[in-house]
């Protein structure tokens, strides 16, 4: 005699959370500077690494990116490996996007 068994197994997958890369406004870092560091690690052309150091400027921060928390934690350290070897006291922090 044999058995047969049925499941219904339902698997809910959730998306892995997000994290935004934010720079900090610190009143020292040039915009050449800013906008560098957004073409060269975040992928933005010079038009939108103006509007990020704009916005910094004017708010005191700015998202760069979203990402997940590995690659914002990377990207956080980029920048403020960066900004050590230039000689700027630029930096950037990592926070949970809802």
């Amino acid at each position: 005699m044999s058995v047969e068994l049925k499941e219904n197994i339902k698997l809910k997958i959730k998306k892995p959370k997000q994290y935004g890369v934010y720079l900090l406004n610190d009143d020292y870092t040039t915009y050449d500077f800013v906008i560098f560091i957004c073409e060269e690690l975040f992928n933005k052309n010079k038009n939108e690494g103006l509007q990020i150091a704009i916005e910094i400027d004017k708010e005191q921060k700015a998202l760069a990116g979203i990402y997940s928390k590995e690659i914002a934690e990377l990207k956080k350290s980029l920048v403020e490996d960066y900004a050590e070897k230039e000689g700027f006291p630029f930096s950037a922090m990592v926070r949970e996007i809802d």
